[in-house]
């Protein structure tokens, strides 16, 4: 606000200055069908028009229409026109200081500048309160879908109804926001103080009866018994806001306060700033009167408190003190903190003053003032048109937004909504519906109030027990004896319940293998299992599943072997075997003749490891068994051409075999044939 009022100046400083030329008798003014109030501010919701009006009657001066928008790299002027008029609307929400320069034939110079604010129309919202009094705000509204629910606006201090908005003028003299928040000084009387100048009004503009002021505060303050607050005019007058309370044992608050008392104040942030006002058309009483009046909170550090709820507050002392003041001039905000225990910041603060016919122009008329509820606009029974009441009753479950938009006679809209959770019923929710153990964590939801809750064993089964207790939301629950259960939960507030079936049961999983697996490093197995933690794990030998917790996987080797592997859920594990070997090699051709090469008829990979037993025979080609042997190449021994009945070699040919092989893996014999050449 500061740097906008050094612009104004500046620019009507130039202005003077071309004026105090001889020679330069030139000036120009900014107007506008649109209302531009006392201190150079135009209300530009939507599109907005300008005309240049010079003293110039020939009108061929020219014009340079430009702007003032803060961008992330700084603040930058922009152009928008070179014409004498022009029809404009910003693209996004803001504050734009606008200048107008005028140059006329003779090439003097003249300025005129306003400030073009593009942000809400002149119609602000009340307060809006249960009908019992809660606020709405800031915690959503929790209800039963049988219920019908009266909402109201805010009071006055006079305990009358107002109406849900109310037209504003555009009477905001300045204002200063402090970012992040200014640490306030704390305790045994340290004083802050802030203020600003206001020019906006005629020099001879003075404060009397009819004419109103309006001072809002965005602060936060971990205890207001000490606190106090007091508004000085430029003349000096001075008028209290608020003064402290005194000892109390109650901790009130202003905003929701982040008190790390034991930090130093750079190292501290603000918690939330609310909006605290003052005025002679409050909604509340003077603030140590309206202690009632307060939502129940919590600090950043847990700390339980009573946080004032925002809005309008009679002042302590009468604004007509005031009068007789000049508006123009530095007006200061002085805030008093008497206890060290405690802190706080300010965010912000506005003024706002309504001179008497001045500013009465820019008032707002409403025209147009609905409800809606996009989720259940049916549940609208009676939006009163007077704006005294809103009753609603929904009846489908969830979130409900109920949206007020005001629109008013410069075509302006306000928007201004409420939430309501609406509970139709409560859900018995969990994981699964079967498990294989004795207790489970149950997890109830959409309920009123954890509070207000009851788990109920509807079938016969005895011998069970909530952990906590069944008037919890989240118990767990423990059997003695497998078996089907079934659950009711219920909301007790909004009488309405759910139910959930277990079936506690011990199950084994089914395993999918080969036991056998010949001439390939790998192979699929799969589980049937009603566990969720099941798991494939190898015992003693390398080897690796693709995924150890899936139901079906891929298990892979590096070599033949004799592979054990387990599968445990359900806290059960289950054993078993997988053989990766090759089929036996039997060759085909013995040459006994000494040289190291086919000397005996081999066969390859039959072991003891995995063959109990090894029977073999050999036949000439007339059907006679010329060679047997029972422990057949796994005692060591092989047919060397040689007959085992005469034990005499016998002659070239071809002869025949049959190998009869006892798997120790599947348990099961093997048999091989087939025909060897003889040659020595």
């Amino acid at each position: 606000m500061k740097k906008i009022l050094f612009l104004f100046i500046a620019f009507y400083a130039l202005n003077l200055s071309a004026q105090d030329n001889d020679t330069c008798q030139f000036s120009v003014k900014i107007e506008s069908s649109d209302w531009i109030n006392p201190i150079g501010e135009l209300d530009a919701c939507y599109d907005f028009d300008l005309d240049a009006i010079t003293s110039n009657s020939q009108n061929d001066s020219l014009f340079e229409w430009t702007y003032l928008d803060t961008l992330p790299t700084g603040v930058k002027e922009f152009e928008l026109s070179n014409q004498k008029s022009l029809t404009y609307k910003f693209s996004k929400l803001g504050t734009y200081p606008l200048r107008l320069r005028a140059v006329d034939k003779n090439g003097c110079v003249a300025y005129d500048s306003l400030k073009v604010i593009f942000d809400n129309p002149g119609v602000e919202a009340s307060q809006l309160y249960y009908e019992d009094g809660r606020s709405l705000v800031p915690e959503l509204l929790k209800v039963c879908a049988s219920d019908t629910i009266t909402i109201i606006p805010g009071y006055t201090s006079g305990d009358s109804l107002t109406n849900f908005y109310q037209p504003i003028s555009w009477n905001e003299v300045g204002g200063e926001s402090f970012g992040d928040g200014i640490y306030l000084p704390d305790g045994s009387g340290a004083v802050y103080k802030t203020n600003f100048n206001v020019s906006g009004f005629d020099e001879m503009t003075v404060l009397g009866v009819g004419d109103s002021i309006k001072v809002c505060v965005n602060i936060e303050h971990s205890y207001l018994g000490d606190l106090e607050m007091a508004l000085t005019s430029p003349n000096g007058k001075k008028v209290q806001l608020f003064d402290d309370m005194g000892t109390t044992t109650d901790n009130y608050w202003l905003g929701v306060p982040n008190d790390n008392d034991y930090l130093s104040q750079d190292t501290i942030k603000a918690g939330d700033c609310w909006e605290y006002c003052w005025s002679m058309d409050p909604q509340f009483d003077i603030i140590t009167s309206s202690l009632e009046n307060t939502t129940n909170s919590i600090d950043s550090m847990g700390n339980v408190g009573k946080s004032m709820i925002s809005g309008a507050y009679k002042p302590a002392q009468d604004f007509s003190g005031f009068n007789g003041s000049p508006v123009n001039g530095d007006w200061t905000l002085t805030i008093t903190d008497y206890l060290e225990e405690d802190n706080g910041f300010i965010c912000s603060w506005n003024l706002f003053i309504n001179i008497e016919g001045e500013t009465e122009l820019n008032n707002a008329k409403i025209i147009d003032f609905t409800w809606d509820c996009p989720q259940e606009p049916s549940s609208i029974l009676y939006p009163d048109t007077d704006s005294t009441q809103l009753v609603l009753h929904p009846t489908t479950s969830g979130l409900h937004t109920y949206v007020m938009t005001v629109v008013d006679n410069h075509g302006c809209d306000y928007q201004k909504e409420f939430e309501l959770d609406v509970f139709t019923g409560p859900l018995a929710a969990s994981n699964n519906i079967e498990f294989c153990d004795k207790k489970v964590d149950l997890k109830g939801s959409r309920f009123l109030d954890q509070d207000s809750v009851l788990w109920e064993v509807m079938t016969d089964q005895v011998g069970y027990n909530f952990l906590r207790d069944d008037r919890w939301y989240k118990p767990g629950f423990f059997v003695k004896e497998f078996g089907p259960y079934q659950l009711k939960f219920t909301d007790l507030i909004c009488e309405t319940s759910d139910t959930l079936d277990i079936e506690f049961t011990q199950k084994v999983a089914e395993l999918t293998y080969e036991s056998l697996v010949r001439d390939d490093m790998e192979t699929l197995v799969k589980a049937k299992s009603w566990a969720d933690d099941g798991q494939w794990v190898t015992t003693g030998n390398e080897g690796r599943f693709d995924s150890e917790d899936s139901l079906e996987t891929t298990f892979r080797v590096d070599e033949y072997g004799d592979y054990l592997l387990a599968y445990t859920g359900c806290d059960t594990t289950i054993a078993f075997n997988i053989l990766f070997m090759e089929d036996l090699s039997v060759s085909n051709v013995i040459t006994p003749n000494g040289d190291g090469d086919n000397d005996f008829f081999t066969i390859t990979d039959l072991t003891e490891e995995y063959y109990s037993y090894s029977n073999m025979s050999i036949f000439n080609r007339w059907g006679v068994e010329v060679y047997r042997n029972g422990s057949y190449g796994i005692d060591g021994s092989m047919w060397d051409g040689q007959s085992t009945h005469q034990n005499d070699e016998l002659p070239n040919g071809a002869y025949f075999y049959v190998l009869k092989v006892g798997n120790k893996v599947t348990k099961q014999e093997e048999v091989y044939k087939g025909a060897v050449q003889l040659y020595r």
